[in-house]
């Protein structure tokens, strides 16, 4: 009966000790989750942009990209904004989304799953007056 007793109790801890863990991919920049791995801030651009790489990891894992695109001081072109990433299955397009005069696009993609080695990148095109970026890139885990 001790020893089923035992048993119960070490079982018990067992399970109960898996519940406070946190698996932390290896080679991970980040001590515990979510954190931020990359920023931008580009203000005032007249030109376009292609396939800027933001933040490529060095483990697959889960991300999330938040971000601002507003009319820079010289007014607003046509600005079309588009962002990209290699996930399990293929190669992944977020956009494009067009910035529209006197307003701004405040956004992000709450999610994404991103592998080793392939790198969320950006892209901009269009022409006319200015644009403002700001973006965070967060690893979720």
């Amino acid at each position: 009966m001790q020893r089923l007793l035992l048993l119960s109790m070490f079982v018990i801890a067992f399970c109960a000790n898996g519940f406070s863990q946190e698996v932390r991919p290896q080679n991970s920049p980040c001590a515990s989750f979510p954190c931020v791995v990359a920023s931008v801030s580009l203000i005032n651009q007249t030109q376009g942009v292609n396939q800027v790489p933001i933040y490529t990891p060095t483990t697959t894992g889960f991300y999330r990209v938040s971000y601002l695109e507003q009319p820079g001081q010289l007014g607003v072109g046509l600005w079309t904004f588009t962002w990209n990433w290699t996930d399990d299955v293929k190669y992944e397009t977020f956009g494009p989304y067009q910035l529209a005069p006197d307003s701004y696009f405040n956004a992000g993609i709450p999610g994404m799953r991103v592998l080793a080695g392939h790198p969320i990148t950006f892209t901009v095109t269009g022409h006319g007056g200015s644009y403002n970026l700001f973006a965070s890139v967060e690893q979720l885990q």
